[in-house]
């Protein structure tokens, strides 16, 4: 009885140290730290002779299932930033696309990381930034920096709640998802889109259009596709030997019914 008991003491400690995992949990996670990995950069583009698309202005609010009272007239100055909310994705002079999504997909195995937090807040009447790519496991939080009560809503919604200025929200997520922030009809502060991972094999476009994904998956075929609401998607197949840096860039071009005629 004795000797069980020990047994059991060291077994909670081995647990402890390693992290909570034990059998299969544990060389599961071992595979995902030591997997080979590469790193591949590149750029997403706008197609030649395509025009950057647009949402309507209907898609920078949410229609909660319970209306709320008006809650006053709107700052002048969400006029403008409702026009700009319009167009979350830029392009510079060699039709480098920003705030584009470049995630990978049908890998057997990849390197997990830590949970990180994503900030998102209202000020001047928008939600910025625009673009929030999360892994499973991240929180997003957000906070209205505005005097003005914006009722922020993410996804299918009940009931807009006025948020404060100068408070924060952990906004609940969905995973496997691409899912609007937004606020209520009656108070419209823009539009965040919030892309939901189920690994961190992923990155943002920056302001020229490129991009960098640091341990990916290498020796294998990766799928590569560049993702936007606005966007149709473009893919590519792509082999990274361990620790080599690969060059790629995927050409994109809008969906038909966000292009202006």
């Amino acid at each position: 009885m004795k000797r069980d008991l020990v047994a059991v003491a060291i077994a909670a400690l081995a647990l402890q140290l390693g992290g909570g995992c034990e059998g299969k949990g544990c060389a599961a996670e071992a595979a995902k730290r030591d997997a080979p990995v590469g790193v591949v950069i590149g750029y997403v583009r706008l197609e030649p002779g395509a025009t950057l698309p647009m949402y309507p202005s209907a898609a920078l609010a949410h229609e909660p299932l319970r209306p709320r009272d008006a809650p006053g007239a709107l700052p002048e100055e969400c006029v403008a930033a409702a026009l700009e909310s319009r167009m979350p994705v830029t392009m510079n002079e060699r039709r480098g696309l920003a705030g584009m999504l470049v995630t990978a997909s049908e890998f057997r195995r990849y390197r997990s990381k830590k949970p990180a937090t994503h900030h998102v807040w209202i000020e001047r009447c928008a939600l910025q930034p625009q673009a929030i790519a999360m892994t499973l496991g991240d929180k997003l939080v957000l906070e209205n920096l505005d005097a003005f009560p914006f009722a922020p809503l993410y996804g299918p919604a009940y009931e807009a709640k006025p948020l404060p200025r100068g408070q924060r929200l952990f906004v609940p997520t969905t995973p496997a998802t691409i899912e609007p922030l937004s606020c209520s009809s009656d108070a419209p502060c823009g539009r965040s889109d919030v892309f939901v991972l189920r690994h961190p094999v992923h990155a943002l476009t920056g302001a020229q259009g490129a991009f960098q994904i640091e341990s990916f998956p290498a020796g294998e075929p990766v799928r590569l596709t560049a993702i936007h609401p606005l966007f149709e998607e473009a893919e590519t197949t792509v082999w990274v030997e361990p620790g080599q840096q690969l060059r790629v860039e995927l050409t994109v071009r809008p969906k038909a019914r966000f292009v202006q005629p």
